[in-house]
């Protein structure tokens, strides 16, 4: 019996010193990450610099005094394929108001080559920016696409939504905005 009772303790320290050791690592690393800035209506928009599909580097703070709407999709996700046409057709609307729409590829699947076909297929004329490292998704907090913002004209976050767009969505978005900065 004392054979059996000396495996079971130490199997039992061997259990206790993982979580223990388990428990000061998850301690010591969160406490020292820094916590995220919480990406919500209301709040000022995280800026971010991203080359785009042609090549060129657009900053976010670059567009401060411009309504706009970043679209985080992927070409693989067939609720950011569904809303494109919705998205294109409102940045036509609006864009001679200000609208700026960047769309930021997270390019988890995607290659610059494909999203170039995707664009080119569906005819879309807005910026379509490349997040390769995901560094602007995580800071965006985006868990799941699409996923849009609508930055008023001083930078602040005013709609979040998670899914495809309607156009009834968006008009009702513009329409809040439009009424809010008067």
């Amino acid at each position: 019996m004392a054979p059996v009772q000396s495996a079971w303790r130490k199997t039992r320290l061997v259990v206790l010193f993982f979580i223990v050791g388990v428990g000061l690592w998850a301690w010591y690393s969160l406490g020292r990450a820094t916590p995220a800035a919480v990406v919500t209506p209301g709040s000022r928009a995280p800026d971010f610099r991203l080359p785009s599909l042609t090549g060129e580097e657009v900053a976010l703070s670059s567009l401060k005094g411009r309504p706009v709407l970043v679209n985080f999709w992927a070409t693989w996700c067939p609720s950011c394929v569904q809303e494109v046409p919705e998205l294109e057709a409102f940045y036509q609307r609006h864009r001679g108001e200000g609208l700026v729409l960047l769309a930021v590829n997270v390019m988890q699947r995607d290659t610059p080559e494909t999203i170039a076909a995707f664009v080119r297929e569906k005819g879309l004329t807005f910026p379509v920016l490349l997040d390769a490292g995901s560094e602007v998704s995580q800071r965006y907090q985006v868990a799941y696409l699409p996923t849009t913002y609508l930055i008023d004209r001083r930078g602040v976050i005013r709609f979040r939504y998670v899914g495809p767009l309607t156009t009834a969505q968006l008009e009702a978005w513009w329409e809040n905005l439009a009424r809010a900065e008067q």
